[in-house]
């Protein structure tokens, strides 16, 4: 497993207007996954996390590995 850190930023709309919403962290993904794989569990997780509704886009999404080169 490689650890990669990632960031992500959602938006919604609401009654009162739009809702946004960032997470940033750090995630364990298995070699041999594919990085759409990826990528579609973790929207999936912070959107749940943000109680975003099935509608919601997204504005900004980094993943990379987290550790830094030498």
């Amino acid at each position: 497993m490689r650890e990669y850190y990632f960031i992500v930023t959602l938006q919604w709309a609401t009654r009162q207007g739009t809702q946004i919403s960032e997470r940033r962290g750090t995630s364990r993904i298995s070699a041999g996954r594919s990085r759409q794989d990826a990528v579609e569990h973790l929207i999936r997780d912070v959107a749940a996390e943000a109680g975003a509704p099935a509608n919601f886009v997204v504005l900004f999404l980094s993943l990379e590995p987290n550790e830094m080169a030498a």
